[in-house]
Parts: structure tokens; sequence; C-alpha cells
């Protein structure tokens, strides 16, 4: 059971989706924008990151950038999960620190569940730092 931040925008996408991961075992917390995405990871030490591109106050990049930017969050694998599908997009997000980009309209629940179990058993233990 690993502890999953989901940072999405979309309240009924961030619901079913953390749904689908609390019924795999996993302990979810959703935060609906980037500055609350920083509290939260503050206060929870996820141990894998869901990430919206697209969000009010702070977007999905600039809060990639402050989380890679800190020590004490860098170590957090970070997952992007958007509408934005441009190779420039994937390109900036995996150079900026994400794991995997998963485009929304390619995915159903059940396929972002298994990806973020397959990343899980590739890293073992999540641990943040």
């Amino acid at each position: 059971m690993a502890r999953i931040l989901i940072v999405e925008d979309e309240v009924l996408l961030s619901s079913i989706i953390s749904r689908e991961l609390t019924n795999a075992g996993h302990n979810v917390r959703a935060a609906y924008d980037g500055e609350n995405a920083l509290r939260e990871v503050e206060l929870t030490k996820p141990e894998l990151i869901l990430l919206d591109l697209i969000m009010p106050k702070m977007n999905g990049f600039q809060l990639l950038d402050s989380l890679k930017k800190n020590p004490d969050t860098a170590g957090i694998p970070v997952v992007v999960l958007s509408n934005l599908g441009q190779k420039e997009e994937i390109e900036k997000a995996k150079l900026g620190g994400a794991i995997d980009y998963m485009v929304k309209i390619d995915f159903a629940p059940k396929d972002v569940r298994d990806r973020v179990n397959e990343i899980i058993e590739s890293y073992g233990t999540l641990q943040a730092v």
C-alpha cells in the first residue's frame, strides 16, 4: 500500500481515480490546485504523485519544478496525467523530473491503477525522501 497524492482540478476525475486506487489498497489523498498540493505534500509525505498540468493557481509544470528543487520532495516519483499530449509537453515534463507521462484520453481509470501498481512494483516499497 502506497501513499498517493492525486493533483487534479477536475473533481469528478480525481474522485474516480482515487476510488480505483483506494480499492487497490492505496492510501489516496487529493489536491485540486498546485498550491494546495504543496501543502498536502508537506503534511502527508506521499510516496507517489499523479499530477495534472493545467490547474488554477499553480500549473503542473510549476509544481513539478518546485517539488524537484526542494531536497525534501525531490525524490518523490511524479507521474503526469494530463490532457496535454504534444511531444514538447511530454519532453518538458520528463526533463523536469516526471518518471512517466499519461495522456488522460488514452487511459481508463483501471489503466491508471495498473500503471501505478507497476511503478510501485518497479520501485519496490516507495519511500518519500
